[in-house]
């Protein structure tokens, strides 16, 4: 609409005045129409003192209807005469985009606090240098929904994830590749008084526990879980091929889960355990065979007939008839039957075949940090938007082999967080509680967005989810990412974001798209013509032309420090990036002071546990440490040995040989003997060295030099061992065992730190070669300042050698090899 358009009501009300005042004006005409050109001028001189003469006769009916007709031609000549030389949108021929130029009228109506025009208010979003949204969406009408997009090296992290994470203003759940955020954040964070919690595929030793079936609540939760895991575990180039296949393994899968939550107890509701289910069910397609013919003839056939169940992750049988009809009625109300029955429809070679296909679809689950990292649950997603909380979710940026998880983990996420805005309401305790919104809001910050894997619904969530009081900023590299993710679907989600933030391209599409977005301006051309000849003549004439705001070539030549704001029903923006040092808290980062630093291998609670340790490993760092509790029903079958050579494990008709029960080990048939065993080791290194620091003390010694000789214990976890024990006592540490993979007592591995705070993989010898020799000198751990080493601490391992067969030469090997170290 242009202007004139605008002003069309007014044009019509001073139209209707001028034809009132002329019907006005024929009125005192006809009145001294008797008295000739004089009756003119009286009629003129009672329109001045508003004396109108009104009538309704013959006369006065002649002169308004000449009246009228006089008006009517002269309305229709100025008319005309108007649209001759009308000009419309005047200025604005090509277009009218232009920047926003007044951050003080953006600030009033947008920035935090609202109505003035300041923007240092602690509820804001950090778009750049000068450009802030306020968190609170009912007084801005705004969504909180950010779509970022920036090639490598744009700044994403330091212009806009860092400042908006030291904002402090809400509950985030943040997508870090490779940790950096947590590194430089993480400590600054909890010191606010946030709850830090992560998920880490990173490093998996060190992360909060996610299981996915403790977030299930109903029947439809399963088909949601399955169908992400599904969508995000195939290949792009396998997608949409034949359905059938695929569909087979959902109803597999789903008959699985559904057995678990229906019938299994707690500790065997994980993924780890449907891809134990699945391996049960093998059958043999030969006339004939040995093996089962039928899936129902399987042990995943038997748990599923009411014939077995699962008792802590082991398949049993019932002993009891009445038993087993009983849970085979259960079972076949059960959504698990139905699903089973669909599944179990086809013949044993088209079963084998989906069930390959699923064993291998889970085949992850078989590693041992995959199953501990979703074999029990601590993240508590159910809470985040209860009190502030930070969730770190930390991918690998070489590889996306297992960030199907972290899919599974986000859709369960906004499900969750859905489900607990729609039952919040006012309380008497809680009158603050807005209804149908979580108490703190919740805002994903999804870096590197495209290699989360695909979010089922995200689209609808993405456009629903203000309500509720969250809010998400994606994060791509490109345009061309999300189209390529969400084909049909992504232009939602982009109109979902009300601000726009473009940090730099070089990519054509998206620097085709952000110069459209922009729109063009009408500019002032300048036209000189020139023509030749006998009587050659010149000319310059001026006039409108349309032009981008910003053109391709100039989005992507933007200097580096500059970006693009685009927020919804404003102007866009042309401003300089937030510079992360003028935040006020910048200078509580990692970034400023590597004491700031947050160490995830470190952390403690009040109890000096560390927090996020979550498997037995060689990163063990402190001998209070206990290994984790995965449970009490886990737990249940899984013995603790008061001593190494009370472990059952290996062949039995070979009970007392150490090797043949380590090469047992080395298979881990099951994760609950792998478990025991490493439990029996910490508590027998533990046995071993408190005996030893007790002894000391008893002789007089305050400082106590360590050396003790532990037989049959996985050499690998030796390194763990003598820094548990350099921590806990602050002492020197020599511990010694035998290699059982080269020859039973006669190879034998030892660490040693030494004076320097070195901790070195200090000898392996072997008693049959002659030969003693160093390895693994590259590893190298700095610990603390080292005491002196005192030889009597040694002779504990002098006698324990001596004792065995064939154990002096290696004796008499340790021997040299400590007077060649100075002890």
């Amino acid at each position: 609409m242009t202007k004139k358009d605008d002003m069309m009501p007014v044009y019509l009300v001073l139209g209707g005045v001028m034809f009132i005042l002329v019907l006005l004006l024929a009125g005192n005409l006809a009145f001294y129409q008797m008295y000739g050109l004089d009756g003119i001028q009286r009629a003129f001189d009672d329109m001045m003192r508003f004396r109108f003469h009104i009538g309704f006769d013959s006369v006065y009916l002649k002169y308004y209807g000449a009246g009228a007709s006089l008006y009517v031609i002269a309305a229709l000549l100025i008319y005309g005469d108007n649209q001759k030389f009308r000009h419309d949108a005047a200025g604005i021929e090509g277009g009218s985009a232009k920047w926003t130029s007044s951050y003080s009228d953006y600030n009033r109506k947008h920035a935090d606090p609202i109505g003035k025009k300041t923007c240092n208010g602690p509820m804001n979003m950090i778009h750049s240098e000068h450009v802030r949204l306020s968190l609170e969406d009912k007084k801005t009408r705004l969504n909180n929904n950010v779509l970022i997009v920036g090639g490598a090296g744009t700044g994403k992290s330091r212009f806009v994830m860092k400042p908006n994470l030291l904002q402090e203003n809400c509950s985030f759940v943040i997508t870090d590749p490779s940790g950096e955020l947590l590194g430089s954040l993480g400590k600054e964070m909890k010191n606010q008084g946030y709850d830090v919690r992560v998920f880490n595929l990173v490093n998996m030793g060190f992360s909060n526990c996610y299981n996915p079936f403790c977030y299930i609540r109903d029947d439809a939760g399963v088909g949601i879980l399955v169908d992400t895991l599904i969508t995000n575990t195939t290949p792009p180039e396998k997608s949409g091929g034949e359905p059938f296949w695929e569909n087979s393994e959902k109803a597999l899968l789903n008959a699985c889960i559904f057995y678990l939550r229906d019938f299994a107890d707690k500790g065997d509701q994980n993924f780890p355990m449907v891809l134990k289910m699945i391996q049960m069910a093998q059958m043999d397609e030969n006339p004939g065979a040995k093996g089962p013919s039928s899936v129902d003839d399987t042990n995943l056939g038997k748990l599923f007939t009411g014939k077995a169940y699962l008792e802590n992750g082991e398949l049993k049988e019932y002993a009891n008839t009445k038993e087993s009809e009983l849970r085979a009625k259960e079972i076949k109300k059960s959504q698990a039957w139905k699903n089973y029955e669909t599944f179990s429809l086809g013949g044993v070679k088209t079963l084998k075949s989906i069930l390959i296909s699923a064993a291998v679809r889970l085949n992850p689950f078989n590693i041992p940090e995959i199953a501990n990292l979703t074999g029990r649950d601590n993240i508590d997603l159910g809470t985040i938007g209860d009190h502030k909380t930070i969730l770190f979710v930390i991918i690998p940026q070489a590889y996306s082999t297992y960030n199907f998880i972290v899919s599974m983990m986000y859709s369960q996420l906004f499900d969750t967080l859905y489900y607990k805005a729609e039952h919040t309401k006012p309380t008497e305790e809680n009158p603050d509680v807005e209804f149908l919104r979580l108490k703190y809001h919740v805002r994903f910050m999804m870096d590197e967005f495209a290699n989360i894997g695909k979010i089922p619904e995200f689209p609808t969530k993405i456009s629903t989810m203000r309500k509720y009081n969250i809010s998400c900023t994606v994060v791509l590299q490109s345009l061309a990412q999300i189209k390529a993710m969400y084909k049909d679907d992504y232009e939602t989600i982009i109109g979902n974001c009300d601000t726009n933030i473009l940090l730099g391209t070089q990519e054509q599409t998206t620097a085709d798209y952000y110069s459209k977005q922009l729109g063009c301006a009408t500019i002032r051309k300048r036209g000189e013509s020139v023509s030749t000849g006998k009587k050659g003549s010149g000319g310059m004439n001026f006039g409108p032309q349309k032009r981008e705001l910003m053109t391709m070539d100039e989005i992507r030549t933007m200097p580096p420090e500059c970006c693009l704001v685009f927020v919804k029903n404003v102007n866009p923006f042309y401003d300089k990036k937030y510079p992360l040092e003028k935040h006020p808290r910048y200078k509580y980062t990692g970034d400023v002071d590597s004491k700031n630093m947050f160490d995830i291998t470190k952390e403690k609670d009040e109890n000096g546990k560390i927090i996020f340790l979550n498997s037995v490993s060689d990163t063990y760092a402190d001998m209070s440490v206990a290994p984790p509790d995965e449970g009490e029903e886990t737990l249940k079958a899984i013995s603790m040995p008061k001593n190494i050579e009370d472990t059952e494990l290996g062949n039995k008709e070979e009970p007392d040989n150490p090797k043949v029960k380590l090469a047992h080990i080395m298979d881990l048939d099951s994760r609950q003997e792998g478990r025991q065993y490493k439990i029996a080791q910490f508590n027998e290194v533990t046995k071993k060295l408190n005996i030893e620091v007790a002894t000391q003390k008893k002789s007089g010694k305050k400082e106590p030099s360590i050396c003790i000789y532990v037989p049959q214990v996985d050499f690998n976890d030796i390194p763990m061992f003598t820094r548990m024990a350099f921590k806990k006592y602050n002492a020197p540490v020599l511990i010694f065992t035998n290699d059982l993979t080269v020859s039973l007592y006669t190879s034998l591995i030892g660490y040693y730190i030494d004076k320097n705070g070195i901790l070195k993989n200090v000898l392996s010898s072997s008693v049959k070669g002659k030969e003693a020799y160093l390895y693994s000198e590259d590893e190298e751990f700095s610990i603390y300042c080292i005491k002196d080493v005192g030889l009597e601490s040694y002779e504990s391992i002098h006698q324990s050698l001596r004792m065995k067969d064939n154990g002096a030469g290696a004796a008499a090997e340790l021997e040299d090899f400590l007077n060649e170290i100075g002890m």
